[in-house]
């Protein structure tokens, strides 16, 4: 297969002499299947990660809007969802706050 990844032209022209001769000779790898039992857990975990990954994002974005307004520590710990609904009144400001509102309501989905 790196035969084909590292040409330059990739046509079908190139390519498929190319692939031919790797099929006859038995050097194309075989593709694997996963197994039927762990492909629910797979499809869970690919759709966990960008989640993860967006409530990480919204936290970060809290805490960068506190920073760019020079604001003291909020003095709770936001990855509780108790402490976190009076997270926006630490804003002074009313548009800022309604934005980490929505965070923080996006956060709790």
């Amino acid at each position: 297969m790196k035969a084909i990844h590292g040409g330059k032209a990739k046509t079908d022209k190139i390519e498929a002499p190319k692939s031919a001769v790797l099929l006859r000779g038995g050097m194309v790898p075989q593709a694997d299947v996963y197994p039927a039992e762990r492909r629910a857990t797979r499809a869970l975990l690919r759709r966990r990660c960008p989640l993860a990954r967006k409530r990480a994002e919204l936290f970060a974005h809290i805490h960068t809007t506190k920073s760019q307004y020079h604001l003291p520590e909020i003095g709770k710990r936001l990855a509780n969802k108790s402490t976190r609904e009076d997270g926006a009144e630490h804003f002074p400001d009313l548009s800022v706050r309604k934005a980490i509102e929505v965070d923080v309501s996006l956060i709790d989905q």
